[in-house]
């Protein structure tokens, strides 16, 4: 979803003595903010609110009524009388990752008549809330405000997705739930939206036991180096890499890196960044240390070479101290090739001399 789409599905949000921000999340509910309609101590779905969509002469007022809230979460559905044309802003369950980039449209009271477009950084992503949020924003310098009033229930985007929602200003940060957070009062309210999150779909897996066991071989006696998985299209090589438990004690699996097949908006040109993959490597080490994924940082080319290594030292390391070796599949790397030959040797060249104890 455009910038220019979100602020159409965006609207102000009216109570008695309070205004807010609120967003299309399917065509007749909208999402915003408890505090900005809390007419009184207990809302009715007989209490009406007021959003407005656009400004100036064009703009537009419907009656919207409450139809569910939770006040802990700072969460209100309204509804709307009438399905609303404009396309739902799609949601995302996931948490962003630290040093993500986002950006928010809402209307402050300072500008009330003109809407406002916030950009800035996550800074921390919680893994539980404190202070009523688990998403902790900078604000950009040059979209700054002198007051962050009536911004509360803005949608948080994180390129064409909705991560979560506005709630509070925090001195000159700002201060947002995630929808990792408001799945379940989604998921309660019956809010059919474009989610991401969804059970992957069951692959049919061959068994091939003679197989599993040759790669077993292979990679223990091998000890460091790399192995390459060769055959026809649609044998079943992405699969495996996904689905490959070792049947020994001795190999284990780092993890799986997928140039197709993975998240929605993956392509083999994406995944061929290079600061893709190590950002990738960096919160599977840091989720498996920390609880949580690493922070995105921007590095030089050189910077990126030197994190790699880094990281599959490390995973080394822990392989080797448990008397393992452990393997890192890294599927489809010939469809890199296919978008472009520097793609595939600026990736390939991310790659070291790789450590003992790893394959």
């Amino acid at each position: 979803m455009t910038e220019e789409e979100v602020k159409l599905a965006t609207c102000q949000v009216f109570a008695v003595g309070k205004s807010g921000t609120g967003w299309i999340v399917s065509p007749e509910h909208i999402l915003t903010a408890y505090h900005c309609v809390d007419v009184s101590e207990e809302p009715e779905a007989s209490d009406f609110i007021t959003v407005r969509f656009g400004v100036g002469a064009s703009a537009t007022d419907h009656e919207a009524t409450i139809v569910a809230y939770d006040a802990d979460l700072d969460v209100c559905l309204l509804k709307m009388p009438l399905r609303y044309s404009c396309r739902p802003i799609p949601l995302e369950l996931n948490r962003p990752q630290p040093g993500t980039q986002w950006y928010a449209f809402g209307y402050p009271t300072v500008k009330l008549e003109l809407g406002h477009v916030l950009h800035g950084v996550v800074q921390q992503a919680l893994t539980e809330q404190a202070l009523g949020v688990d998403l902790d924003l900078s604000v950009q310098a040059g979209s700054e405000l002198s007051s962050y009033s009536g911004l509360s229930g803005s949608a948080l985007m994180v390129g064409p997705r909705c991560y979560g929602m506005l709630r509070v200003s925090v001195d000159r940060s700002l201060g947002a739930i995630s929808f990792a957070e408001l799945a379940p009062f989604l998921r309660s309210n019956g809010v059919v939206g474009e989610i991401t999150h969804e059970p992957a779909e069951e692959t049919s897996v061959v068994l091939r036991p003679d197989f599993d066991e040759l790669l077993e071989s292979r990679v223990t006696s091998l000890g460091a180096g790399y192995v390459l998985l060769d055959g026809a299209h649609g044998i079943g090589k992405s699969t495996f890499c996904r689905n490959f438990t070792p049947h020994g004690a001795t190999v284990e699996v780092i993890g799986a890196y997928a140039f197709s097949g993975g998240t929605r908006g993956s392509t083999p040109a994406l995944q061929a960044q290079p600061e893709i993959f190590v950002g990738w490597l960096e919160s599977m080490w840091s989720s498996e240390v920390t609880g949580r994924p690493a922070r995105l940082t921007e590095r030089s080319y050189s910077q990126l070479i030197q994190s790699t290594a880094s990281i599959l030292q490390a995973f080394a390391n822990r392989s080797m101290n448990a008397g393992k070796v452990g393997v890192l599949f890294i599927d489809g790397i010939n469809e890199a090739a296919g978008v472009n030959g520097d793609a595939l040797r600026r990736f390939v060249d991310l790659l070291p001399h790789v450590a003992t104890g790893a394959s």
